[in-house]
């Protein structure tokens, strides 16, 4: 299945559903020829509306041998290409319609998805502006380019087409999906879900826009209701790798571990190399106590990714969990190394290497974190305890009173009382 798909935050945009335009621009040259041409044409315009893509180009075939200059039938013999995958050959039928018609519009928008499909987004940019240029009613256009747009990281102008293509068409449902997954994107949840809920009122059978109403919820701390739009993802489009990944993830914010992980072993059995996919089972199986298969996630993850910060950290806490401290003090440092910022990564490292008696490295990285983030109460609490250990009294005493007064602010009362006993014990 040819796909123009995006992501924002986890969210899905985009899926171009290719329509069949209700004009042609081109005639084919002789009385003789149209006759036969075009009955061709017509015949390869059904079989390809009834999704037989194979029958379509060989009719389209015919048609183009009648008539090689029949820009029509390049046109949708390039659609038929692209239905069955083959965008690169699909872009070579849609060159050919634009040079027998220089002004076909909808050339310019399907080349547009081609290249798009492709991952050549500064040409389907340069497609999607051609074809709007031409046909600036066409909102479908304005919704494709809204897409590249982001991808190029122009989300306000993306935007703008994307509000753009619902002045032209209130009733486009794909426009108020995309724009659900920017307005999540931007931080504007509750404009976010009123999109989804559009979108969804225009078409119920949307799995992308019940996949990203299911975010919205979740961020908005309805995890029952993000659960049931999940599942309506899954029930609509059964091959969505992603939404069981995410359905995997909020059934194990209800506790449902074991069904969180069989969701995860669908995301992975439908795409074998959904890196995400392994880490959040990782995560799942070090819940679940079991951090031998959860350091074979963590693993399959970089192996697929050696960029992925977030997969070395959980592989060094899994690590950690059975007892191999060296090597989660290698996986820290990994994730440090590609995210310098990576807060929990520098923490899970101190109390790694304060464990291997490297104190003063323990009290380097609680150091950082505490520079990074003043308000890390933790980090002022273990610092003190390492001070303590290496005999500084007052260091220990000047970070358990931080410490507390985090605790105290941050409502934080039983560790608050646990740093305040250890202060008295150290005034004796």
């Amino acid at each position: 299945m040819n796909l123009m798909y995006r992501v924002i935050a986890g969210l899905g945009l985009g899926i171009l559903t290719t329509g069949i335009p209700t004009f042609v621009l081109s005639q084919p040259s002789s009385i003789v020829a149209q006759v036969d041409a075009e009955d061709f044409y017509e015949d390869g315009i059904e079989q390809l509306e009834e999704g037989a893509y194979e029958n379509a180009i060989a009719h389209f075939d015919q048609a183009i041998r009648l008539d090689p200059t029949y820009a029509g039938a390049y046109l949708y013999r390039g659609v038929a290409w692209a239905a069955l995958g083959d965008d690169e050959t699909a872009i070579a039928d849609y060159n050919q319609a634009i040079q027998h018609v220089p002004a076909y519009a909808d050339a310019y928008f399907y080349r547009g998805v081609a290249y798009a499909n492709l991952g050549n987004d500064q040409r389907a940019l340069a497609d999607f502006n051609q074809a709007i240029q031409l046909d600036p009613e066409n909102a479908e256009a304005y919704v494709q380019r809204a897409s590249v747009l982001v991808a190029l990281g122009d989300r306000q102008g993306a935007r703008v087409d994307l509000n753009q293509a619902i002045d032209l068409d209130s009733k486009n449902a794909a426009a108020y999906r995309d724009r659900c997954s920017l307005n999540f994107s931007l931080g504007n949840r509750q404009a976010a879900l009123k999109d989804c809920n559009q979108a969804i009122d225009l078409d119920p059978t949307s799995a992308v826009a019940h996949y990203n109403r299911g975010f919205v919820y979740a961020s908005l701390g309805s995890a029952q209701a993000a659960l049931v739009d999940f599942n309506q993802a899954i029930q609509l489009k059964p091959d969505y790798a992603e939404a069981y990944l995410s359905r995997g993830l909020m059934r194990s914010t209800f506790g449902d571990l074991e069904g969180g992980i069989a969701d995860l072993n669908q995301a992975i059995e439908l795409n074998p190399d959904y890196t995400e996919a392994y880490k959040v089972r990782g995560d799942l199986r070090l819940q679940a106590g079991s951090p031998e298969r959860a350091i074979e996630d963590y693993t399959q993850a970089i192996e697929l990714n050696p960029n992925y910060a977030e997969a070395y950290k959980g592989r060094a806490d899994a690590e950690w969990a059975i007892g191999d401290l060296a090597g989660a003090d290698l996986d820290y440092s990994a994730a440090i190394e590609l995210e310098p910022n990576y807060l929990s990564a520098w923490s899970g490292r101190g109390s790694v290497r304060a464990n291997l008696g490297n104190t003063q490295g323990a009290i380097d990285d609680f150091t950082q974190v505490i520079q990074t983030n003043p308000q890390d109460a933790d980090a002022y609490y273990n610092r003190g305890q390492l001070h303590l250990s290496e005999g500084d009294r007052a260091s220990a005493m000047q970070d358990f009173r931080a410490a507390a007064d985090l605790y105290l602010q941050q409502n934080q009362t039983d560790d608050y009382r646990s740093v305040m006993q250890a202060m008295q014990e150290l005034q004796y």
